[in-house]
């Protein structure tokens, strides 16, 4: 059991106690005897005949907890063990100097100490409970308990020479549990308990418990994500060292993180463009990793922090998907143009750049196998006309603040432009007004510099 145990008792303090207000996260709750109906627990457990409880207990949905010999039982004329939820426990006195933290095996009984609190700490303790709050735990008071029930006296002392063996026993307890890291905890003002036990008020310990039980927040994935491993990879030649800073404050940033991020920055096999290798690198160790989709992230180029959630948001069933239009901007001549981008070849084959392409393992194994690799300039263009070719699904993505184009002629280039926007589609900003306003203004600092 990960959350905390909250064992309730049905003593005159218990009318206090908000009920609906104990069950929540990081806790389950555990009730004895009569302190149903005020509490309705994930667990109730009472050892005495069916008479002694209400009678509407029996059709509750939680598990319910009875002495193992009381199976032809009846309630409403009915034998409990037709209704639901309904359980038998066997119990047994422990042997001479066991207790029942000796008692922790499947097939072991409920140790019996002639009273249900100490059957259901069995239980808790038994179920890996270490944090124990006990509520309602009176052992007496003004009251014999929380409604307006009155006991003869007779029964009344009964009860209080119960009361005081459940004190002794509890003490006990207490201080041997500590050496398997169990910790009896009272939540019940004015208890005998609270001189050895530690006491704190309930509205305190629920806060404790949900803490403890916060769980970071994570995307709601459909089922179709849910088995997607993403990776980024970033092919570069160590010729740039300004671009890949800001390209790691980038990966840092990102609303959404990937599985992994593979930088394939070695020295180059060959002589010219080498794209290609370095991706076809990556995605064999995304491979080994179980990756399934592959996001391509150049290492000059601008992402927002929110360019993996857009492309994984905008990602269903297709196999190759890719941004259809969005700025460039050359850092040197400080202009900038805005294409409303048509991608279209000669051929009438719509083909996003590499930058802003992502696709799967399987479609990359495949483009591979097939006949297009090493027929383009490009692998971006390789890889789309492949995409048309086997008729594969895919998506391009019509948003024009995806990403930026970043154009700056530091390095070896695969794309075009770096020597400069073509005359007549630049849109100056030598003030660099627009990009300050476009990028993040860690990155912003960065191009400055170059």
């Amino acid at each position: 059991m990960k959350g905390d145990a909250y064992l309730v008792c049905p003593g005159p303090s218990l009318a206090d106690i908000d009920a609906e207000k104990l069950r929540g996260r990081g806790r389950k709750v555990f009730a004895i005897n009569t302190a149903y109906p005020k509490v309705k627990p994930d667990v109730w457990m009472g050892m005495d005949r069916a008479e002694c409880y209400d009678p509407e207990i029996w059709a509750e949905p939680f598990m319910k907890i009875v002495r193992g010999n009381y199976t032809d039982m009846q309630a409403g004329g009915e034998p409990i063990k037709n209704y639901d939820n309904v359980y038998f426990a066997d119990v047994k006195e422990p042997a001479p100097g066991k207790t029942m933290l000796d008692y922790r095996n499947h097939n072991d009984p409920l140790v019996w100490h002639n009273n249900t609190l100490a059957a259901m700490l069995h239980l808790i303790i038994w179920m890996g409970g270490k944090r124990i709050y006990l509520v309602g735990c009176d052992m007496g008071g003004k009251k014999d308990y929380y409604d307006d029930r009155e006991l003869p006296p007779e029964q009344r002392e009964y009860n209080r020479k119960l009361y005081k063996a459940q004190i002794s026993f509890i003490k006990a307890l207490s201080e041997r549990a500590r050496s398997l890291d169990v910790q009896l905890i009272s939540s019940t003002p004015d208890t005998p308990l609270n001189s050895f036990l530690q006491y704190i008020p309930i509205e305190e310990a629920i806060s404790e418990s949900e803490r403890k039980a916060t769980v970071e927040k994570t995307e709601i994935k459909h089922a179709l994500d849910a088995e997607r491993k993403v990776a980024v990879i970033t092919p570069t030649r160590g010729d740039r060292p300004q671009l890949i800073r800001a390209w790691r404050k980038m990966m840092d940033y990102q609303t959404v993180r990937p599985d992994k991020v593979y930088l394939i920055d070695r020295k180059p096999k060959i002589e010219g463009e080498d794209q290609r290798e370095r991706i076809h690198e990556g995605v064999e160790l995304a491979k080994k990793d179980g990756i399934t989709h592959i996001i391509i992230m150049e290492d000059d180029d601008y992402y927002p922090p929110d360019y993996i959630e857009k492309v994984l948001g905008a990602w269903g069933t297709q196999h190759i998907i890719g941004g259809y239009y969005y700025p460039i901007y050359h850092l040197k001549d400080r202009n900038r143009v805005v294409y409303n981008m048509d991608m279209k070849m000669n051929t009438g084959i719509v083909a996003p750049p590499l930058n802003s392409t992502a696709f799967t393992v399987k479609f990359w194994d495949s483009f591979m196998q097939g006949d297009f690799a090493y027929t383009e300039r490009n692998l971006d263009l390789e890889m789309w006309k492949w995409a048309h070719e086997i008729n594969t699904p895919y998506k391009f993505i019509y948003d024009p603040d995806l990403m930026i184009s970043i154009k700056h002629g530091i390095g070896k280039v695969a794309g075009g432009n770096h020597s400069g926007i073509k005359e007549g589609c630049a849109v100056a900003d030598n003030d660099m007004r627009w990009l300050t306003k476009a990028v993040h203004p860690d990155i912003l600092e960065i191009y400055k510099q170059l």
